[in-house]
């Protein structure tokens, strides 16, 4: 990863994962918004490889960004980091075109590690949400695919 976009309205949040992620990868060249419309200008000549995305923020939704993000530059690597743990919350985000879900009352280790196994090909999901995920699909009668 070589450029990422930090999208977050509390401050302590974003300074602490603007360290996270100059943790995780070395080299990375960090961008911060604090809402949307920052957001969208800092990115519109080019996108980021990653783009950690607040779901709550001054004006508007989050997802609505990373919906953005992910049609106008499907490359980017974007996750979610709020602290709302609904299954609502949770499958929009990932419905957007997130590609992670992290809460943000994970600690520094935990939040981390996530960030460091994206390079390992591992989604970073905290396990709350990974559990969140199986219980909606076990509970809402999805049409089962079998091989044929």
């Amino acid at each position: 990863m070589r450029a990422g976009l930090i999208l977050e309205d509390h401050s302590p949040t974003r300074k602490l994962l603007f360290d996270i992620m100059k943790t995780a990868f070395n080299e990375i060249n960090l961008l911060q918004a604090v809402t949307i419309s920052q957001a969208k200008k800092q990115v519109k000549a080019k996108g980021p490889d990653i783009a950690v995305v607040d779901i709550n923020l001054p004006d508007g939704s989050g997802l609505e960004f990373v919906k953005y993000i992910t049609e106008t530059y499907s490359e980017t690597y974007c996750i979610v980091t709020s602290v709302l743990d609904d299954e609502r919350s949770i499958i929009g985000a990932l419905e957007a075109g997130a590609k992670g879900y992290i809460l943000k009352d994970e600690s520094r280790d935990n939040l981390l590690k996530h960030f460091k196994d994206i390079n390992k090909g591992k989604p970073p999901l905290s396990p709350a949400v990974c559990r969140k995920l199986v219980r909606w699909f076990n509970n809402n009668n999805l049409p089962i695919f079998y091989p044929t």
